[in-house]
């Protein structure tokens, strides 16, 4: 499980409730969510009855094993992001309209090895000419977010529980395949070796098209002051 830092935490509280002292009738909170961005830790500043902002960090890490066409492949998930969102209440209740940015820094990769062997692009290889496959997909930039949910109207206090679901307008991932092989050496082989390698990888990244938008879902608790 991803580890958020302690100082940006601590760092997002104290700019919030620095903010939040400085502004008449401004609602703090602090809260926890878990969901499909990962594990959620925020701050929530309230304006008006009406207008709020939420500022955290998202992570979570995660690696299985598993095994496919005689092929092993250990899979590592690292989901890491901060968020900045604007909370519209239309009515100053729970009901809440979310837009806002999320700043993504999640990499996805997948390391395969064989025993039989490799088909890469359109070519069989015998696992003495490739060692080992490693394919990664990531998103590294800042995206639009927009979502509706419930959770504690900006004038609250105490604690409160929270519901929300929305997407990550993001691009399609950056991919990437690496393949340790003795062939990309040589002056005959080695090229048709990276020409397999470059469809494998307009494949892939045709396959992660449907990425460009990310669900998001969260449950959470929150306390405000």
């Amino acid at each position: 499980m991803e580890k958020i830092s302690k100082a940006t935490l601590i760092s997002t509280i104290a700019l919030l409730a620095t903010a939040a002292s400085a502004t008449a009738h401004a609602g703090f909170g602090i809260g926890a969510r878990a969901g499909t961005l990962g594990l959620t830790y925020e701050a929530t500043l309230g304006f008006t009855d009406f207008l709020a902002i939420r500022a955290g960090v998202n992570g979570y890490d995660t690696d299985y094993d598993t095994t496919e066409d005689e092929i092993n492949y250990n899979f590592d998930a690292d989901l890491k992001s901060r968020h900045l969102l604007l909370d519209v209440h239309p009515f100053a209740g729970t009901f809440r309209i979310t837009g806002g940015f999320v700043q993504q820094d999640t990499l996805f990769t997948g390391v395969g090895t064989s025993n039989t062997s490799y088909t890469i692009g359109s070519t069989t290889y015998s696992p003495a000419d490739i060692g080992s496959v490693t394919a990664s997909a990531g998103w590294d930039d800042r995206y639009s977010y927009i979502g509706l949910g419930w959770g504690k109207s900006p004038s609250g206090e105490g604690f409160g529980f929270s519901f929300d679901v929305g997407v990550v307008l993001q691009e399609s991932p950056t991919v990437n395949i690496v393949v340790d092989s003795p062939l990309l050496n040589d002056p005959v082989a080695g090229p048709q070796l990276q020409a397999n390698i470059d469809e494998e990888e307009a494949q892939l990244r045709s396959d992660m098209e449907e990425f460009d938008t990310y669900p998001v879902i969260s449950l959470g608790i929150s306390y405000h002051f």
